[in-house]
């Protein structure tokens, strides 16, 4: 008898998150977070952006 095991994740939905990198050839960074993970140092939210569109630098 053969036993297979699936595993199955649940896909994450990510979002960029830009910070400041003090490089003047690239200012920006991207760094990916999960969607519903609190963001630190955000003071809006993206529902109060453009109508609920996140906006990219």
């Amino acid at each position: 008898m053969k036993n297979n095991l699936h595993l199955i994740r649940k896909p994450l939905r990510l979002s960029c998150l830009w910070i400041p990198t003090g490089n003047l050839k690239r200012p920006l960074a991207c760094v990916w977070v999960e969607a519903g993970a609190p963001r630190a140092g955000s003071a809006a939210s993206a529902d109060s952006e453009a109508g609920g569109l996140c906006l990219c630098a």
